[in-house]
């Protein structure tokens, strides 16, 4: 009796949860208004192919979920967010603000609050908008930091088209993705890795001017890619090389923990026309450990340390040009 009651149990509360999420659904269709048939199109959309049944179940949560969430806009308001943008745009290293950027964001002036129109994300969003984040986030939910994720988790933390409560939705997973991925996967992996998984991860070794490891003989086949590793410098040895990849020693892209100014450095040197020191404000410092990494896409090289910027640049440099990789051998 009692496994029959247990039964029955479960299928009234599976059908309480159907029904309350179906008037959910209703519901929030009911508060888009003018602009339900942008919301329907998204339902209709995943509901052709039976492969996209999840990302139909994945539309019904965003749609059901998105009463109350809402962001401000006038005139003067997308006059401020431009000028933003303007400012910032002036300085690669994002973590710091400029002497220049700081005078110019005091000299800005703020909308008034008192001007700004609510207008809600239910009788915003376009059926394209909200189609391009199920699709991405699914792409994303296959990645190794999230593919552990179960369908709730995903919903929760994965899926949602925006962070906060009044940020304006837009297509930012894109810009996201192509700024910050491949040195979230380094931070992860600990690896070279490029976006089509880990090719290469190495075991933590000392570097005593003996040992080194020798990776990957070219990358002709890898148009993006990150170059990380964690070091725990003993001692100081002037201009000793973490790694250096490139193809002899006018063509490379390297980083020195202590050169001969005593400060930690990227170099990319293609010559004869450009050699490029980028130097860090001190060494990398003794006994504690540091996070190095350096990522590759479409001729744009970005360093890192400890998770921090320190240049963007264009290079000559291509990844057909790393035929000879080392970690540990100057």
């Amino acid at each position: 009796m009692s496994k029959y009651f247990f039964l029955l149990f479960a299928c009234l509360t599976f059908c309480i949860s159907c029904r309350r999420e179906a008037d959910d659904l209703e519901k929030a269709l009911r508060l888009a208004k003018k602009n339900r048939p942008e919301l329907e199109k998204v339902l209709e959309h995943y509901s052709i192919t039976p492969t996209d049944n999840l990302k139909l179940k994945a539309a019904v949560f965003l749609i059901g979920n998105m009463d109350g969430f809402f962001f401000y806009t006038s005139s003067e308001l997308d006059i401020y967010y431009a000028a933003l943008d303007s400012i910032f745009s002036l300085n690669e290293r994002y973590e710091y603000i400029t002497e220049e950027q700081q005078n110019l964001l005091n000299r800005l002036k703020k909308p008034n609050p008192s001007n700004f129109k609510t207008i809600r994300d239910i009788q915003y969003i376009s059926a394209k908008f909200l189609i391009d984040n199920i699709d991405r986030a699914f792409e994303d939910w296959k990645l190794p930091h999230a593919k552990a994720l179960d369908f709730n988790e995903f919903c929760e933390y994965l899926l949602p088209y925006k962070s906060g409560w009044v940020e304006r939705p837009d297509f930012w997973r894109s810009t996201y993705k192509d700024t910050f991925l491949a040195y979230a996967k380094a931070g992860i992996d600990i690896s070279c890795n490029p976006d089509s998984g880990l090719i290469s991860s190495v075991p933590s070794i000392v570097l005593n001017g003996k040992n080194y490891i020798s990776i990957l003989e070219n990358f002709d086949t890898i148009p993006s890619f990150t170059i990380s590793c964690w070091v725990n410098p003993s001692e100081y040895r002037r201009n000793a090389r973490l790694f250096d990849f490139g193809r002899d020693g006018s063509w490379y892209v390297c980083f020195i923990p202590y050169n001969y100014d005593g400060v930690a450095q990227f170099q990319l040197v293609t010559m004869p026309y450009i050699w490029d020191g980028i130097p860090h404000n001190n060494p990398l410092p003794l006994a504690q450990r540091s996070h190095i990494a350096i990522t590759y896409s479409e001729n744009i090289i970005s360093f890192y340390i400890n998770g921090i910027l320190q240049k963007r640049t264009r290079t000559r440099l291509t990844s057909t040009d790393l035929t000879n990789n080392y970690i540990g051998r100057s």
